[in-house]
């Protein structure tokens, strides 16, 4: 080739083109095979991606049908754990198979009567031996199986544990505090006995504020005393006492025995 010379090629039929048409690049088609688990033949669909082969089922329908109801049942038992090993956290053995039947009809009734996804609480009142601590347990319970957070305490353990807080050291002091705390921003919780502990202004100071914000954000309290309204009062002092009860009836369905 000599000097700039310039070489056009041209198409000498340009009339004709030619196509390569791609390869096909996946497709599905019907297959027999082997069930995996029971060994009998069954059509299924197989999918082909250049040239690499993929089955959609493996299991025949009724062992797929099988397995799938075996993985609900091993999750709905695995569920059922859970929530058993969490209540027996939050409530003591001796109240864990209450027969309703057995105690205090109208402490049964309240349990029952009892909306565990609502706001409001129930106040249980009267002598010992009545089953009002049982049934409240057992309505907590419900809740706690509706997936609601939920605590329990006696009024003494409240009082120890406001001590603690207050006047408590280390690892102590903090446990007593996250305790307070978890008692606040539960959505149930269970105080057992109101007025069984000696009254202390730190103490009433605390179940007050307690109180105040649980009602306040509509965070129900189920609880029991074994004295009258009046005594409840009397018990938490003359300041106190009274607007402590008033505001806690007012957010509870109170059932005197």
């Amino acid at each position: 080739m000599a000097g700039n010379e310039t070489i056009f090629i041209t198409n000498p039929n340009p009339t004709t083109m030619t196509t390569t048409e791609p390869p096909p690049t996946q497709s599905t088609i019907s297959v027999e095979m082997p069930c995996k688990t029971c060994g009998n033949t069954f059509t299924t669909e197989r999918l082909e991606i250049f040239g690499h082969k993929f089955h959609y089922r493996h299991l025949c329908p009724p062992c797929d049908a099988a397995k799938m109801e075996s993985n609900e049942a091993k999750q709905a038992n695995e569920k059922e754990a859970e929530l058993r090993t969490a209540w027996e956290a939050i409530c003591p053995p001796i109240y864990r198979d209450t027969d309703l039947s057995r105690i205090d009809p109208w402490c049964a009734q309240a349990a029952l009567d009892w909306d565990a996804s609502g706001s409001v609480g129930v106040g249980l009142l009267g002598t010992t031996g009545a089953g009002k601590t049982r049934a409240l347990y057992h309505a907590m319970q419900r809740a706690h199986r509706l997936g609601r957070s939920c605590a329990a305490i006696s009024h003494n353990a409240f009082s120890r544990a406001v001590g603690i807080a207050f006047a408590g050291d280390g690892a102590d002091r903090a446990e007593a505090r996250h305790r307070l705390e978890q008692l606040r921003r539960v959505q149930v919780v269970l105080i057992d006995d109101l007025g069984k502990a000696p009254s202390t202004e730190r103490t009433d100071a605390e179940l007050e504020d307690l109180v105040e914000e649980r009602t306040a954000n509509r965070r129900p309290i189920l609880w029991t005393s074994n004295g009258s309204a009046g005594w409840l009062a009397k018990r938490l002092g003359n300041d106190r006492g009274e607007p402590f009860v008033r505001r806690l009836s007012e957010f509870s369905t109170i059932v005197s025995l």
